[in-house]
């Protein structure tokens, strides 16, 4: 089989995974990975804080 035939293939393939992938998952499922991942950067960042704050002392004796 001859290199430009094989390229062609290959060319091919891919185009057909990306189309293909990109009529199984719907715009929707894209936006909610999206909003998972900012909520998930807020959450780390609220413990991170939370963490480093110094609490006061308590006032038992």
């Amino acid at each position: 089989m001859k290199l430009r035939t094989k390229v062609a293939i290959f060319l091919l393939a891919c185009f057909i995974t990306f189309v293909g992938f990109s009529l199984i998952i719907p715009a929707g499922a894209v936006d909610m990975m999206k909003i998972g991942k900012t909520d998930g950067y807020k959450i780390i960042s609220n413990v991170l804080f939370a963490s480093t704050v110094k609490k006061p002392p308590s006032l038992k004796g």
